[in-house]
């Protein structure tokens, strides 16, 4: 691939995209959980009726994960995002590119966020952290090594193909 089409700013404001859309179905739903614990419908009717409960415990944890998804924004937004050369391991805000039984994948390694994924010109993009199992194995790995990373009890081998 290319490194010169890959433009690591249309990548950060794609995730913040998707982050920002993520926070608005978010904090949707937040406010109706939150209508729904208060609502009059939901109150106690006995000693176990938890109705009430769940819906509360339900908007405190909505709540909690627009709280996140800000952070990670805010992290984004403030990442001085590196460059990286074809003699340079792997850390904090690179684009990796692995093969695993000949098939291509895009991982970005950030601090915040794991799990985040968005469709960039040359494909899907995950975000990884260093400590997910696979985040953890590409630290300070070049190109041309291998990473082992166990999977559903599986050990698989991925080439690291580029960083950007």
């Amino acid at each position: 691939m290319n490194m010169h089409l890959i433009d690591k700013v249309i990548l950060k404001d794609e995730l913040i995209s998707r982050l920002k859309k993520e926070l608005q179905d978010l904090t949707q739903a937040a406010k109706e959980a939150h209508l729904a614990a208060v609502h009059e419908e939901n109150k106690a009717e006995d000693k176990h009726d938890t109705r009430g409960i769940e819906a509360s415990y339900l908007a405190g944890a909505q709540a909690q994960r627009v709280k996140e998804i800000k952070e990670i924004m805010d992290d984004y937004s403030a990442f001085r995002w590196p460059s990286y050369s074809s003699d340079d391991a792997i850390d904090l805000g690179a684009l990796v590119e692995l093969s695993y039984e000949s098939k291509r994948s895009f991982y970005l390694l950030m601090n915040k966020g794991g799990g985040v994924s968005v469709m960039a010109s040359f494909g899907p993009v995950l975000v990884v952290t260093p400590h997910s199992p696979l985040g953890e194995a590409l630290i300070a790995k070049k190109i041309t090594e291998t990473v082992e990373v166990e999977v559903q009890r599986k050990t698989r081998e991925y080439e690291v193909v580029s960083i950007f």
